[in-house]
C-alpha cells in the first residue's frame, strides 16, 4: 500500500509532524535580519536563495558577509537535519546579503503539537 509524503516525513521523523514556508520576511537586504526563529519543535529546514545576490546565514547572531554561511545566488541552498545538525536546526538563524537585495525560499519541518500534552 502506498503512503502519503506526510505519512513518509512522519514515520522518518518517529513523531507526527507540520510542514511550514516563510514563516519569516523572506526579503533580505544587508542588514541582518531573522531568517529562522528560535524554535525547539524545528526538525529540519531547508533554505534556498531565489535572488541574483549571495546571502549570509548564522545562528545567534548578526550575519554579514563577513560572518556567515554562504547561500550562493540563484539557486543556491542551505539545509538543516537534527541528525545531523543536532541543536542548530532549533537555533534562532539571521541572515543578510553582501549588496542589494535577494528573496529566500523557507521549507521547515515542525514537530505537531499535541493538545492531550499542551505541546
Amino acid at each position: 500500500m502506498a503512503e502519503s509524503l506526510y505519512s513518509l516525513i512522519d514515520n522518518t521523523f518517529g513523531v507526527s509532524t507540520r510542514a511550514a514556508e516563510n514563516r519569516e520576511d523572506t526579503s533580505m537586504s544587508t542588514t541582518s535580519s531573522i531568517v529562522l526563529r528560535n524554535d525547539a519543535t524545528r526538525l529540519a529546514a531547508t533554505i534556498v536563495n531565489l535572488g541574483s545576490n549571495d546571502v549570509y546565514v548564522r545562528p545567534d547572531g548578526v550575519a554579514s558577509a563577513s560572518a556567515g554561511v554562504i547561500i550562493a545566488k540563484n539557486g543556491g541552498s542551505m539545509s538543516l537535519l537534527y541528525r545531523d545538525d543536532f541543536s542548530l536546526v532549533g537555533k534562532e538563524w539571521q541572515g543578510a546579503t553582501g549588496s542589494s537585495t535577494s528573496t529566500l525560499y523557507i521549507s521547515e519541518i515542525l514537530v505537531e503539537p499535541d493538545v492531550n500534552l499542551g505541546v
